[in-house]
């Protein structure tokens, strides 16, 4: 399953090992770099590690590659996305 939002994708994913399932969200940093964003998604990132409560979806892991950011997140199912 895919979401498109203004940045980028939302995959529901599976881990291979533990079969436990997780949002990918891969952001485009051409998209970033276009809305001069890139240092606020950094910290938004950073931000997003020290949150620890339960109406706000966790941070397991982030990673990049030459064209995205990716945020392993933790999968809220049967909530609506505003986009």
């Amino acid at each position: 399953m895919k979401i498109q939002g203004a940045f980028g994708k939302v995959y529901k994913v599976e881990h291979k090992q533990t079969k436990q399932i997780y949002a990918l969200k891969q952001i485009s940093k051409q998209q970033l770099k276009h809305q001069k964003m890139i240092s606020q998604i950094k910290i938004e990132i950073k931000i997003m590690y020290s949150l620890h409560h339960p109406n706000i979806v966790k941070i397991y892991n982030h990673f990049e590659e030459n064209d995205y950011i990716y945020l392993i997140i933790e999968y809220a199912e049967g909530v609506k996305i505003p986009y």
